[in-house]
């Protein structure tokens, strides 16, 4: 004889989304811890990107706050989507900002610099190539 004392387990959505979602967001967090440690070894000589390392660390803070509501059920479990959206917001952050930090060639300001008079320099309009004459030369610009 069959044992139906459990009847149907009706469910908000299914037990596979949520599972899948769960999974997303693992995988999201995986490659934001990456994307620290790795953004953290370059930082370490260019002090500029700790920035990221800090947004990035501000956005897993984030999404582990939105996390703990969803699983809670404050954000409601039908909001799948919405999580769905906050995981891939932090896993293109990660991304881009691994990328950014390896692959952009800062902007460095030479070791020797001149410095040029204003009054004895005159770009030629249409052309934009420097004209350099003397102030002892007649004051009329070329």
């Amino acid at each position: 004889m069959e044992n139906n004392s459990s009847g149907p387990i009706y469910y908000e959505i299914s037990p596979l989304k949520s599972k899948l979602v769960r999974g997303y967001g693992a995988i999201s967090f995986i490659v934001a811890i990456i994307a620290i440690v790795l953004v953290g070894i370059k930082s370490s000589s260019v002090h500029h990107d700790l920035y990221l390392l800090v947004n990035i660390a501000i956005s897993i803070f984030v999404c582990l706050l939105l996390s703990w509501f969803y699983k809670r059920e404050t954000v409601g479990q039908g909001k799948w989507w919405f999580m769905i959206v906050v995981f891939s917001a932090l896993l293109y952050q990660s991304i881009i900002s691994v990328l950014f930090v390896y692959f952009h060639e800062p902007s460095s300001i030479p070791a020797h610099t001149v410095a040029v008079d204003p009054h004895t320099l005159y770009v030629k309009p249409h052309t934009f190539k420097p004209i350099h004459h003397s102030p002892k030369e007649s004051n009329t610009i070329p």
